[in-house]
């Protein structure tokens, strides 16, 4: 665990006591310094690992558990059991706040970096932020690339892909901010491109500076 504020300043944690060491699983961890620990047999744990200590379990007996994102504030966990779900957490206790219809999860989903109080889902088909507390809706557009691939929130755009396209975007409302064509696919693991701070960056390094208008 590192603070962005300095890569040099970093603590290791053993996990092995609450967690399986065997494969992979990421560990998504707040700027609260909770984070998402999977269980060895179901479900997760929120783990506190500014006191390393253990704050709250779930799981769902028939279905398991699985927590897939956290954020900022660390009040809000984004998880599949049954279903995808929003759920709030707070006192050690999960509150249902929303649920995504049918058993599938949208084929994008974050917490807002910025904003410890909001999300971005998408469907495929529309683009919405919402609130974090009620799912409100705060707005929404349609977008119908072929992948969304990340969002750059301190710079109010996102990265998309589509037919041999990388198109940099507005957040506000979907309008193309930048269309760069491409010899591969921006979306396949090996070759996946980021947008930060209004450059695309892949595996290799920045391939590209967005144009500033």
């Amino acid at each position: 665990m590192a603070g962005t504020e300095s890569m040099g300043r970093n603590k290791q944690y053993n996990l092995r006591d609450i967690s399986s060491p065997n494969g992979f699983s990421s560990v998504p961890v707040s700027d609260a310094g909770t984070g998402i620990v999977t269980h060895k047999q179901s479900g997760f744990y929120i783990y506190d690992f500014n006191n390393q200590e253990i704050k709250g379990y779930y799981n769902n007996e028939l279905y398991g558990a699985t927590g897939l994102a956290i954020s900022s504030g660390g009040n809000y966990i984004l998880l599949k059991d049954d279903r995808f779900r929003l759920v709030s957490f707070e006192n050690s206790r999960f509150t249902p706040v929303w649920e995504y219809p049918g058993y599938d999860i949208p084929k994008f989903y974050c917490f807002h970096a910025a904003d410890p109080d909001k999300l971005i889902i998408w469907d495929g088909s529309v683009l919405s932020v919402r609130n974090c507390s009620d799912f409100s809706l705060i707005l929404d557009f349609p977008l119908t690339d072929e992948m969304l691939l990340n969002v750059d929130f301190y710079s109010n755009e996102m990265l998309s892909y589509s037919g041999g396209h990388l198109f940099v975007r507005n957040l506000s409302d979907g309008s193309v901010v930048d269309d760069v064509p491409v010899f591969f696919n921006g979306g396949e693991w090996y070759k996946s491109c980021k947008l930060i701070n209004h450059a695309i960056v892949a595996a290799k390094g920045i391939i590209y500076f967005v144009k500033q208008v």
